[in-house]
């Protein structure tokens, strides 16, 4: 099953390099083209509640899927192609038979 992106977020605090995965997410998404929302949230405490202490962190779809790494443009490219020909879903354990998303 495809996956659509539907939606990129970049966690993190205004440190230049979760500032700098921002901008490459952005970059990357123009790439190939992608029509989907991305955020960008400086929320400390959002990431404390995921349960993380690495930024930046790179969410698709509600999924994390990258933490404390600052990938180049191209890598985030092949990243998001994977992701997009890939079957990920959010929620764990229903193989993708549910309405969660």
């Amino acid at each position: 099953m495809k996956t659509t992106i539907y939606k990129l977020e970049v966690l993190g605090s205004e440190c230049p390099a979760c500032q700098e995965l921002y901008k490459r997410v952005v970059e990357a998404a123009k790439k190939l083209k992608l029509d989907t929302d991305i955020l960008y949230s400086n929320d400390i405490q959002r990431i404390i509640d995921i349960g993380l202490q690495s930024a930046p962190i790179l969410i698709i779809n509600d999924e994390v899927t990258l933490k404390g790494e600052l990938l180049t443009v191209d890598d985030l490219v092949e990243l998001l192609n994977t992701y997009n020909e890939e079957s990920h879903h959010p929620c764990a354990g229903c193989s993708g038979n549910c309405n969660c998303h």
